[in-house]
């Protein structure tokens, strides 16, 4: 009986389980941004939120001296938000303006240029703009 399943048994474990990892790769790649060759087209309808990108390729495929770059369009949403803050005006400009409270705010490092024009950088670099109007 133990010959028999480890004979038969073996087998079908390692038949369940590639099964498994099949449907698990499967499930994976849903959604996911896949690479698309030049002879493939992004269909985008029309009307849609949408942003211009464009992908740049450096490498061996066209001799690593060039870059080769393909546009296609990444649908977005606009999102608007509000948020009422418990404290003075003085208090959360300050905040949101003064370097050092800023880092401690953001619990990151932070780089903050408080005047009209001026720029600011959070969270190493993953939120970023300008001041239109302080």
């Amino acid at each position: 009986m133990k010959q028999l399943w480890i004979r038969v048994g073996t087998s079908l474990i390692l038949e369940k389980l590639a099964l498994y990892i099949r449907k698990l790769k499967q499930e994976f790649t849903q959604g996911m941004i896949l690479p698309i060759t030049k002879d493939q087209s992004l269909k985008v309808q029309e009307g849609s939120n949408s942003l211009p990108v464009s992908v740049v390729a450096k490498g061996p495929s066209n001799g690593g001296n060039g870059s080769t770059s393909a546009g296609l369009r990444v649908p977005t949403v606009k999102i608007t938000m509000t948020q009422e803050f418990q404290c003075r005006v003085e208090d959360l400009y300050s905040v949101l303006t003064e370097p050092a409270k800023v880092q401690v705010f953001a619990g990151n490092t932070a780089k903050v240029d408080a005047i009209k024009g001026g720029e600011f950088l959070l969270f190493d670099g993953n939120i970023s703009g300008k001041f239109l109007q302080l």
